[in-house]
Order: structure tokens, then C-alpha cells, then sequence
């Protein structure tokens, strides 16, 4: 924002204008017909006065609404502040203006002299106050305007970043819950698996303290991730689950909500019969800008396919995250994820 120096400094300079014009119009007029030395030096004099005249009086007038805005601020109503203003800043300009000229140029002036300059000050300090206080006024507007711009844009990222780690926060524990529930089962079975899981499970739960604080990750990092997840899931369920891979090698640098794949994989196994004699077929490709989790259906007993808080999660996510939206839908006997491709910033 423009300080409030600067500006008087500025109406300081343009007063030169109005004292030029006025000299043009005298030597045009032809009442200076002798350039000399006195003539430059009377020239200089009057530019200065008129410089150090606009300023002072810019001055008073910028401070004049400092003292508006400390008691009678815009929240008590616009027109009255207005109303406010401009009698109170066209007082105060009159006032100092007055008290200017009697100090500099009255003294041995006549009483119709005296009266004609006091009408030329009051027209001059209206005019010149009028175009500083809206000239202040918009420019302190206009910085209002665009820092409330700006604090809304912070506080709807941090509404979003806090809104987004609540949404995380829903997953991270159904996650960990999940392979807590395996490891589990393994130790008793089978503990060189387990031994073997401990390690992939810490080097995956790694990557989730790692992006708990990203909006989003690349599809790169979420496939790598994914591959252990999924890595762990067969020493599970071994031949119960069947996992397929295809990707577009153009599209990895593009981004998905941290965790999105792992979600969708979790709720496949959730809903859906995963044993050796009825395999759980899972395959993660890409289509044009989307991603696709499909799997086979094959429901549990007492088990509808409910999207549940997982899905519902998702779709939140992309919501704070871009326009897009991914869709879920059943097809000749497969349900089908499509997460669409974010692009990087």
C-alpha cells in the first residue's frame, strides 16, 4: 500500500501543475513581457509555495481521516461516513488552507483583494480535497480489497489442509487395523511370513507417515506403494488373490490423493469372497487421463455392496482438491473405480 508520505509527497509535486498553468496564463495574457532574472526567480518562488500549499494541506487532510477512522470507522455505516467525511475533511482543508494564505500572502492586500483570494482558497481547498479523499479513499480500497482476497485464499487452504487430514485421519486407521488383524493370523501359522511381513509393513507404514501431510502424490509413488501393499495382502491370502498391473508410463507423473489405490483395494477385499477355489481379481491400469481399480464381484454372505465411508471419503477428497470427480459403477459382473489424473502444479 501507498504510505500515507508518499502520497503527500505526490500532491506536493502535482501542486506545481496548477502554479504552472497559472504563470502560461499570465505571460499568454500578457502581463509579463520582460524575462529577467526577478521574473525565473518569482516563478520558482510560486512553484515552491504551491508544492509546500498542496502538501500541507494533503496532509491535513489524510490525517484529518485517520482521526474519522479511529472514531467513526465505515462499520457505523457508509453514508454517514461519507456524509461524515466530506464535511468534516472539507472543514478542516478550508480551515488550513486559510490559515496558509493569511500567513504568506495577505499582508498589505485591500479588502476586495483580501476577499477574492479567500473565495479562490475555499474553491481550491474543496476542489483539492474532494480529489484526495477519493483518491485515498480508493486506493485504501483497493488494498483492503485485495488483502481480503488474499486472507480468504489462506484461510480456505488451511480449511482445506484441515478438512483433508480429518479425511486421512478416517483411513490411516482402518489401514493399520487391517494389518494388525493379519499379522495376527500369521504369527501363529506361519512366523517366517510374519517375520517377513513385520518388515514390509514397517517400510509401508514409512510411506504413510511420510505423505501424511501431502494433499496429493504422484501416481509413481502411489503404485510403488501399492505394490508392496498388495505384496503383503498375497503372503495373506496366497492364491486367493489375483493381482494385475498395467500402466501408461506417460501418466506417472501425475497425481491422485495420497492413498486413494490402497482404499479402493481394501474395499474390494472388504466386500467381496477372497479364497483360493474363488480368486479375488484385482487389476489397477490407466485409460485416457483416469485410473481404473476394477475388481470381480463376488459378494460375502450378508453383504451388499455398500461404498461405505471409504468411497465417500474419496469423492471429499477430490472435491477439495479439483473439479474432477471419480465414479463408481458395476459392469458384466465387475465394479469399476475411475479416479481421474490430477495434473501437477
Amino acid at each position: 500500500m501507498i504510505s500515507r508520505r508518499k502520497i503527500i509527497l505526490y500532491f506536493g509535486l502535482a501542486g506545481i501543475l496548477p502554479a504552472t498553468l497559472f504563470t502560461f496564463q499570465k505571460i499568454y495574457a500578457g502581463e509579463v513581457t520582460q524575462f529577467d532574472l526577478p521574473f525565473f526567480i518569482r516563478v520558482a518562488i510560486n512553484l515552491c509555495m504551491s508544492c509546500i500549499i498542496t502538501a500541507l494541506v494533503s496532509a491535513s487532510v489524510i490525517y484529518s481521516i485517520q482521526v474519522l477512522d479511529r472514531y467513526f470507522p465505515w462499520e457505523k455505516g457508509i453514508w454517514k461516513r461519507i456524509i461524515t467525511e466530506f464535511f468534516y475533511t472539507n472543514m478542516v482543508s478550508v480551515i488550513s488552507i486559510l490559515i496558509i494564505y493569511n500567513l504568506i500572502f495577505f499582508a498589505g492586500l485591500s479588502k476586495f483583494e483580501y476577499n477574492e483570494h479567500i473565495v479562490k482558497g475555499i474553491v481550491i481547498s474543496i476542489f483539492l480535497n474532494l480529489f484526495l479523499t477519493t483518491f485515498y479513499e480508493g486506493i485504501r480500497l483497493f488494498n483492503n480489497w485485495k488483502h481480503s482476497l488474499i486472507e480468504a485464499e489462506r484461510l480456505e487452504k488451511e480449511n482445506i489442509a484441515s478438512k483433508f487430514e480429518a479425511l486421512k485421519n478416517q483411513v490411516n486407521p482402518h489401514f493399520l487395523f487391517n494389518s494388525l488383524n493379519t499379522l495376527s493370523s500369521l504369527i501363529y501359522s506361519d512366523t517366517a511370513k510374519a517375520e517377513l511381513f513385520i518388515d514390509e509393513f514397517a517400510s509401508i507404514y514409512r510411506y504413510v507417515l511420510d505423505n501424511r501431510d501431502r494433499l496429493l502424490v504422484s501416481l509413481k509413488e502411489e503404485i510403488d506403494f501399492i505394490n508392496s501393499f498388495v505384496y503383503l495382502l498375497k503372503i495373506r491370502f496366497g492364491e486367493g488373490l489375483k493381482f494385475n498391473l498395467r500402466i501408461d508410463g506417460e501418466k506417472l507423473k501425475h497425481c491422485l490423493p495420497t492413498l486413494s489405490l490402497q482404499l479402493l483395494v481394501e474395499n474390494a477385499l472388504k466386500h467381496n469372497v477372497v479364497t483360493k477355489d474363488k480368486p479375488l481379481e484385482v487389476s489397477i491400469s490407466t485409460e485416457e487421463d483416469c485410473v481404473l481399480v476394477k475388481n470381480n464381484l463376488q459378494y460375502r454372505e450378508k453383504d451388499s455392496l455398500n461404498t461405505g465411508i471409504g468411497l465417500e471419503n474419496l469423492k471429499e477428497r477430490y472435491k477439495l482438491l479439483s473439479k474432477l470427480k471419480p465414479s463408481f459403477e458395476i459392469e458384466n459382473d465387475y465394479y469399476i473405480a475411475k479416479l481421474p489424473l490430477i495434473q501437477p502444479e
